[in-house]
């Protein structure tokens, strides 16, 4: 046999794995066994292929595997597989499309909780892996010249996200992994965001208020220092909105969210 016509044949049997529905042609691939048929030996390939995929959810989901216990989130994982076959080799990024899934899709779409937690596990996932990068610190903040301090822009760090808070999954995946009690799931709508990011070698998440949610999202766009002031003077008290803004950049700074600090222009 050539190494072509048996590339072709693996090739053919692996899309009849990830069909829904293979052609009649991919049974003639399989030799029967000894009890049943090719096209049991198929189903048996193809049940296999999808728990691997389910379980691959269940430890990249598993504070949400917890929350909604085997059977929902089995129902939910299922769904998905049977919608998103796998396109990498990398099993690492086989749930990347997941949390949407459960946002778009009945009924787990009318729990949005669920779909907000999902984003959460996925974005401390996506925290640890993202790319190396320096980490801006007090050091670099003072030898920015005060002239340049009006028009100064911050950069993220690659492992730095910021997700909208809709609900207090944050909460209860504090709860789960603290082994608390359960937590109810409550809708929220108070302009706080929840901030994701990785330092020393751990990634890491805190809910931000309104106003620091509103910084973050304007200084990762790229907003002037200036700007952020002005911003802030319009949420609260303008007197003060410079010091408010001065503490946030250094929280930032010392929880290691910055890479960079840039002068301006």
């Amino acid at each position: 046999m050539s190494r072509s016509s048996l590339a072709d044949i693996q090739s053919r049997l692996q899309q009849a794995i990830l069909d829904a529905n293979p052609s009649p042609g991919a049974l003639d691939l399989i030799a029967p066994p000894v009890a049943g048929d090719a096209a049991t030996r198929l189903e048996t390939y193809r049940s296999a292929y999808r728990i691997r995929l389910v379980g691959i959810l269940r430890d990249d989901f598993d504070a949400l595997h917890q929350f909604l216990g085997d059977e929902d989130f089995d129902t939910l994982a299922n769904a998905y597989v049977e919608a998103h076959p796998s396109h990498t080799r990398n099993a690492r990024w086989y749930g990347e499309a997941f949390a949407q899934f459960a946002r778009a899709t009945a009924p787990f779409a009318g729990h949005p909780v669920i779909g907000e937690l999902a984003a959460l596990q996925w974005a401390l996932g996506t925290a640890f892996d993202a790319p190396d990068a320096s980490v801006a610190t007090l050091s670099d903040l003072a030898g920015i010249s005060p002239n340049d301090v009006a028009g100064m822009r911050l950069t993220m760090h690659p492992s730095a996200a910021i997700l909208p808070r809709r609900t207090n999954a944050a909460d209860i995946f504090s709860a789960i992994r603290s082994g608390g009690e359960a937590i109810a799931p409550d809708e929220i709508n108070d302009g706080s965001a929840v901030l994701v990011w990785r330092s020393e070698s751990r990634a890491h998440y805190r809910i931000l208020a309104a106003e620091e949610a509103m910084l973050a999202n304007e200084a990762a766009g790229g907003a002037s220092f200036a700007l952020l002031c002005e911003m802030a003077a319009m949420m609260d008290d303008p007197d003060n909105a410079a010091l408010r803004v001065a503490g946030v950049l250094r929280g930032w700074l010392d929880d290691g969210v910055l890479s960079g600090l840039r002068p301006q222009p």
